[in-house]
């Protein structure tokens, strides 16, 4: 199944869920609807589904249809169990990104201002797979106090990541550090029993200044 297309309407569906052109409890199109919007496969959508749904987007509910559960919140949500950029997380918070490069290498400005991700997975064709996070609570630095306007917090959230390509080669280590009051953190966990999946569970992890 090519990649560009269930990746085309997962970005579509999710972008109108995120813009509100999907209400918070709306039942999305239908399964055969979608089919002859995109004018693809039910392997295609169900696989753009399923990706929503893994991220808490949507819900399916079996005989009724596929529910938005989808809220914004007022806060900046930053997901932990998916791998997005900082201008995807941007664009889903509905914030204006803007990028400073202090010093780079290799990279050009251009790329390094723009997104990433987008030159890795677009330009070089890397297949971004898996990225492991810690997160913590640290106290500020000489580096925080000298770029970041701090509004009197002695302490950062700090979330450090490795990301993995499909060949098992890290590219990547980052760490973004962020008032403790102004980001909350995201997962989406799902229960399973005896094999089958009874249920997903949307839970938030909200980290409180000292």
């Amino acid at each position: 199944m090519p990649k560009a297309i269930y990746d085309m309407i997962y970005r579509d569906l999710k972008e109108k869920i995120e813009t509100e052109q999907y209400a918070y409890q709306e039942l999305l199109p239908s399964e055969h609807n979608l089919i002859s919007l995109y004018g693809c496969s039910r392997n295609t959508v169900r696989r753009a589904l399923a990706e929503l749904a893994s991220e808490g987007y949507i819900q399916s509910m079996q005989g009724k249809g596929v529910r938005n559960i989808y809220q914004p919140v007022d806060q900046n949500a930053y997901t932990v169990g998916g791998i997005e950029s900082f201008k995807e997380a941007s664009r889903r918070n509905r914030r204006m990104s803007v990028t400073r490069v202090l010093q780079f290498t290799e990279l050009t400005p251009q790329i390094a201002e723009g997104s990433v991700y987008e030159y890795l997975e677009e330009e070089l064709g890397m297949n971004i797979v898996t990225s492991k996070r810690t997160l913590t609570v640290e106290h500020v630095t000489q580096v925080d106090e000298k770029y970041i306007d701090l509004k009197g917090y002695n302490c950062m959230a700090v979330i450090t990541s490795q990301t993995f390509n499909d060949e098992g080669v890290q590219f990547e280590y980052t760490q973004s550090r962020h008032h403790p009051d102004y980001f909350q953190f995201q997962d989406v966990a799902v229960r399973k029993k005896s094999g089958a999946m009874e249920g997903s569970l949307k839970t938030e992890l909200r980290l409180a200044g000292a």
